[in-house]
């Protein structure tokens, strides 16, 4: 993001916090556009079962077993500490919601403003 001060990026990544800071850097000089927040997360979904070949042939009791496989996974693969039990919580809450389509980025930088991180009201 550094890089679009000096003018020499034409597009960058980062999580919501950095574009929402560059484009109240550059407003006035840069003009920065957002095209969406990004995530380093990947949105993959193996299993083992051969009958599955696409995510329409996933029922409602292969995401339960997924989700269990997907913990278990993520557990050992970040050396993690957390219970597979809780993870397994996590992924089922619905107060957490994983989706491809931004929610909240106005009120995040609305936060943002009145916090003081950024200078300018966002108007959208």
């Amino acid at each position: 993001m550094n890089d679009a001060l000096s003018g020499s990026l034409d597009v960058g990544s980062g999580g919501l916090a950095p574009p929402v800071i560059l484009w109240d850097k550059t407003r006035d000089g840069l003009d920065v556009r957002m095209i969406a927040a990004m995530v380093t997360a990947p949105l993959f979904r193996n299993t083992t079962n051969p009958r599955v070949h696409s995510v329409k042939d996933f029922t409602a009791s292969d995401r339960n077993a997924d989700k269990r496989a997907a913990a278990q996974l993520y557990v050992t693969e970040a050396k993690s500490k957390e219970p597979v039990d809780d993870v397994c919580r996590m992924l089922t809450d619905p107060e957490i919601e994983f989706t491809l389509t931004p929610r909240q980025v106005g009120s995040c930088a609305q936060f943002m403003y009145e916090d003081g991180l950024i200078k300018h009201r966002s108007a959208s």
